[in-house]
């Protein structure tokens, strides 16, 4: 993941969704680009590997100030890139800018950077994310440009003047969520958690393809030898600059304006909502549990599979039984994770910071995998309390699935025989939800084509870059292909997919099933409570419709209650606004609720994102029900 996580990968398994285009023109990469390849996957993306000598925790906590090599492999695929390619996609273009940067950090270029970090700016879609992004670079380069970086303490002191000067441009009210996180995560940020993560997530990858990594690889290794060398004794002014600046706006009351859409629907027929996910605590739900009357049935309350697909009685994937006796510690521990990232103040919070402080790296590994093992764990049961959130007339049927996380993959790699398996699984599953008259399915969850190829390399089947992209290629399609023809053939029943939280273009990197079009598919965004894009969501033409995914109320297995983000958790408002439409009239079609929705949401911001209006879609279906007013379409119409 990125952009929402405290570094790449910290908790959340990449294939669960848990945190549009612009019409802006493309930046060329390439001064005569009728010549040049045009770039418009990221699959296609030219691959160059660099062959490290040091494993990457020695990269970044060894006595090397200046990585020589690496820069140099970096600056030459740079102009490769350039003199023969050009992006259309923006999300592409600002990742390639930032290679850029990063290699002109680097090397001190630091008018270099400060171009850089504007042109990355300028093509940031998000107005929210807009306002702080490349901001840190930039005030970095501007101070060094004042104070020379080896005078520590005068290069502290004008960096946070700089910070100062830059946060007071800032549109505080606009940009405080994305603020608020970056503060959070910066308070955790200690170079016992950097080599944590790095020998538990880095050193794996670099020791599976025999060290021989990909540029983008190597740009994240520059990016943490600068952090350990040069931003974390800078850590202090920085949490200072962004305390003082959010306190700006502490007193400023935000409009909830998604809680204004809420309705209650009490009235109805019963419909049965599928949560196809990671497991439902079906203790949480005693009245809305769907039952299945085959007595004999191995899983009473619908479908769940194990890793390798195989049938399993209990309703929650069993992954974490060998910690099961610290589910209710690590589950507080992840809560307060959450809260600090998004900088609460609670005693979950303040009880995670107090732990994470104490770890050795070693501790901090363990402690990482575990969480996101955890959040797997999870999930499924978040989701299910948005799907059947204010609806009395619901059942959910349970359908398992047990995801790979970044600690399996070696265990139960994704190969050839895992996507055959997966999609016979998902075939069996929609037949299963045919069979019993499921209307609804939610799916949180996702694969996108770099996602295959990182667990080729990581569980070691492959081990160049080049060859993993060439066999993804191919799984890739195989598992689209029948993942589409499994849902085209239930037109009954309304798929509602999350977009994911990578902050990317769906159709740009090939993700599935987020970019699957079907007339009785939907894919979801997330927006905050104030209805603009979080910096999180990921975008692009398939995606039909955004709901809230920002602090959301959810329980986890167990009862302990939480907040949540992501796209994983809009999906299921949609869902839960479906099943109510139908409740009120059950022979609507997927196709008439989409309409439906669509013809009620609202256009927001300056993307214009639809974003889902439940209570005018309600009363414009049943104006008699509970809370409807002509007020409440009026306002939409």
């Amino acid at each position: 993941m990125k952009k929402h996580a405290l570094i790449t990968g910290i908790l959340m398994g990449a294939w669960l969704c848990m945190s549009a285009p612009t019409t802006a023109s493309s930046i060329q990469l390439a001064s005569d680009v009728s010549e040049k390849i045009k770039i418009s996957a990221a699959a296609d993306i030219p691959t160059e590997l660099f062959t490290l000598n040091t494993l990457p925790s020695d990269f970044v906590f060894g006595t090397s100030k200046s990585p020589t090599a690496a820069i140099s492999f970096l600056e030459s695929y740079i102009a490769r890139v350039e003199n023969g390619y050009y992006f259309s996609d923006l999300g592409a273009q600002r990742e390639f800018l930032g290679l850029k940067r990063t290699v002109a950090l680097a090397t001190k270029q630091w008018q270099e950077v400060i171009n850089l970090s504007q042109q990355i700016r300028s093509l940031e879609e998000k107005p929210a994310a807009r306002e702080i992004s490349s901001l840190l670079p930039e005030v970095y380069a501007r101070t060094a440009l004042i104070t020379d970086e080896a005078n520590r303490d005068a290069f502290a002191s004008e960096y946070q003047k700089q910070l100062a000067q830059a946060f007071a441009s800032v549109d505080v009210a606009l940009a405080k969520d994305e603020l608020q996180a970056i503060l959070g995560r910066q308070k955790l940020l200690t170079e016992n958690y950097l080599r944590g993560y790095i020998t538990s997530y880095l050193d794996v990858q670099a020791k599976q393809t025999d060290m021989h990594v990909p540029a983008a690889f190597v740009g994240n290794l520059l990016s943490l030898h600068r952090t350990r060398n040069r931003l974390l004794p800078l850590n202090k002014q920085l949490v200072t600059g962004l305390s003082e600046t959010l306190a700006r706006v502490s007193d400023v009351k935000t409009e909830n304006l998604w809680d204004k859409r809420a309705i209650v629907v009490d009235e109805g027929e019963s419909i049965l909502v599928a949560v196809w996910d990671t497991g439902i605590d079906a203790a949480l739900h005693p009245d809305k549990m769907w039952v299945n009357p085959d007595k004999q049935a191995l899983n009473a309350h619908g479908l769940a599979y194990t890793a390798d697909f195989k049938k399993q009685r209990e309703n929650l994937t069993k992954r974490v039984a060998p910690f099961a006796d610290e589910i209710a510690d690590l589950q507080y521990l992840l809560k307060g994770f959450f809260d600090q990232r998004n900088n609460k103040s609670t005693e979950a919070s303040a009880h995670f910071q107090g732990h994470f402080a104490s770890l050795t790296p070693e501790q901090m590994a363990d402690l990482q995998w575990k969480l996101g093992e955890i959040a797997t764990y999870a999930h499924g049961q978040m989701v299910s309390d948005v799907a059947s959130f204010d609806m009395r007339q619901m059942e959910l049927m349970n359908i398992t699935m047990t995801w790979p996380t970044f600690g399996s993959l070696r265990e139960q790699p994704i190969d050839e025989e895992y996507i055959d398996k997966l999609v016979a699984a998902a075939t069996e599953t929609v037949k299963f939800m045919q069979q019993h008259k499921v209307r609804v399915a939610n799916l949180s969850w996702r694969f996108s084509l770099p996602m295959i190829e990182q667990g080729l390399l990581l569980s070691g089947l492959e081990k160049t870059p080049q060859s993993a992209k060439a066999r993804a290629k191919k799984m890739f399609k195989t598992l689209n292909d029948g993942l589409t023809k499994a849902f085209a053939s239930a037109p009954e029943i309304l798929f509602v997919a999350g977009a994911g939280n990578e902050d990317e273009n769906v159709e740009f990197v090939q993700s599935t099933p987020a970019g699957i079009n079907l007339p009785n598919f939907i894919t979801i965004g997330a927006v905050d409570q104030e209805l603009q894009p979080t910096s999180f969501t990921s975008f692009g033409s398939s995606i039909d419709f955004y709901a809230n995914g920002f602090d959301v109320d959810v329980r986890m297995p167990g009862g302990l209650e939480g907040q949540a983000e992501g796209t994983s958790i809009s999906a299921p408002l949609v869902s839960n606004l479906a099943a109510k439409m139908l409740s009120l009239q059950p022979n609507l079609t997927p196709r008439k609720i989409v309409s439906m929705m669509r013809e009620y949401a609202t256009l927001e911001g300056e993307q214009k994102l639809p974003v889902i209006h439940p209570s005018a879609t309600i009363c414009a279906l049943s104006p008699v029900t509970s809370g409807c007013s002509k007020n409440v379409i009026a306002s939409v119409k």
